[in-house]
């Protein structure tokens, strides 16, 4: 099936669909559908296709009418994204607090309002059309989840035979993930650090010595730890997991960091996707938690 095209760049796709749809509460789906979005649309090199034409399916469903018709109207009033990212400690941008506090601030036992029990019936009923036309079988398929949370669709996925890596930088929502899915996931008891230097990225911490403490540092714990005291990364990071199919296994790994900071090339080094591609992008409820100046990132 040829890839359908499109004259408009990704995020102003986006944003006509979210002013076509009608107001609902957060969790409403915005089209209930599947869209070819170009791969060299979704991802830069070396995510880009080698053969014009190639594209990836992306399933846009679940993402809240309301809330994101509320957030594309903010878009011509405010010209930076201060009210969801705030300046990280020592320059840069902290994307991950406004979540970790205004989502996942909750009693023990509490989840997100946006937190679905279930797998999303979005899913089950346009997953067949979503991976309609993939020249491979699903247990090579490799499907990228972003803002994953703790989804009950990714070891649903990985039931149906997918290979799953997800994308989450709140340290909580992983680990509720694993104590609510033990039996359905296994293998995945400890995470690992990465750390990039001139060789590129590999596994361990990054280092850097401190007499004594000099204030946070953005995904950096002060500490005194094996090369004595001083800052160490505490992210990316992977867990690796997998879910039993009889005599064989699907993977499931989740990449512990900022989305944004997230490059094919860690990718490879964290995962099973070697080549840092993937074949499907399963988006639900992720473009709403963004805000409007993100959405070309988002997409490429």
């Amino acid at each position: 099936m040829a890839a359908r095209r499109w004259s408009l760049p990704l995020h102003q796709r986006l944003k006509l669909l979210i002013s076509k749809s009608a107001p609902g509460p957060r969790g409403a789906p915005l089209q209930s559908r599947a869209v070819w979005l170009p791969r060299s649309a979704v991802h830069v090199s070396p995510f880009a296709a080698q053969n014009d034409g190639e594209a990836t399916w992306a399933l846009l469903c679940a993402a809240a009418g309301a809330g994101a018709m509320a957030l594309a109207a903010m878009k011509d009033t405010r010209g930076t994204a201060s009210c969801y990212f705030e300046p990280a400690p020592h320059g840069g941008v902290d994307r991950l607090k406004r979540w970790s506090l205004v989502y996942w601030n909750l009693p023990s036992g509490s989840s997100p309002s946006f937190h679905q029990t279930e797998v999303n019936p979005h899913l089950e009923k346009h997953l067949a059309q979503w991976s309609k036309g993939m020249s491979s079988a699903p247990a090579e398929t490799k499907v990228l989840v972003p803002l994953c949370g703790k989804s009950v669709d990714m070891p649903y996925l990985c039931e149906l035979g997918f290979s799953v890596v997800g994308v989450e930088g709140i340290p909580r929502a992983i680990l509720e993930f694993k104590a609510e899915h033990q039996i359905r996931v296994k293998g995945m008891k400890s995470k690992t650090f990465l750390t990039k230097d001139e060789q590129g990225w590999r596994e361990g911490t990054s280092f850097r010595p401190a007499e004594q403490f000099e204030g946070p540092r953005c995904g950096q714990a002060f500490k005194t730890g094996d090369r004595g005291l001083g800052y160490y990364s505490e992210r990316p990071a992977v867990w690796r997991g997998k879910v039993n199919l009889g005599r064989k296994h699907a993977p499931l790994h989740l990449i512990e960091d900022d989305m944004f900071d997230v490059t094919p090339e860690l990718v490879a080094a964290a995962t099973f996707a070697r080549d840092g591609r993937f074949d499907l992008i399963y988006d639900c409820d992720a473009l709403v938690a963004l805000p409007p100046e993100s959405w070309k990132q988002r997409g490429t």
